[in-house]
């Protein structure tokens, strides 16, 4: 009695080489479809929920996923884990104490 439950282990994601080919060549797709537009001067086209999609957005989100494919595991778990932090409780703890 008393005593604090144990913590399971962390589980880490599996972002397996294989894994990340398939991000990087969607990444790749998607830039080229983007670039593809944008040669034709196409700005910006409807998708089917109405909604306009701006070709620019289609080229920076491949790189996003070309870039997400390079980047480490660990990296990406560490800001995951920064962003998902409550940061304005701690500052005002820190406040209230000093």
């Amino acid at each position: 009695m008393g005593k604090h439950k144990p913590v399971a282990p962390r589980k880490r994601a599996a972002f397996t080489l294989k894994l990340r080919f398939q991000v990087a060549a969607m990444g790749a797709l998607v830039v080229f479809l983007g670039m593809f537009r944008l040669s034709r001067g196409v700005i910006s086209v409807v998708n089917f929920y109405a909604m306009p999609v701006a070709s620019g957005a289609v080229v920076a989100f491949g790189c996003v996923l070309l870039l997400f494919s390079v980047i480490p595991v660990g990296w990406l778990e560490r800001t995951a884990d920064w962003l998902m932090a409550n940061h304005k409780r701690r500052r005002y703890a820190n406040r209230r104490a000093g």
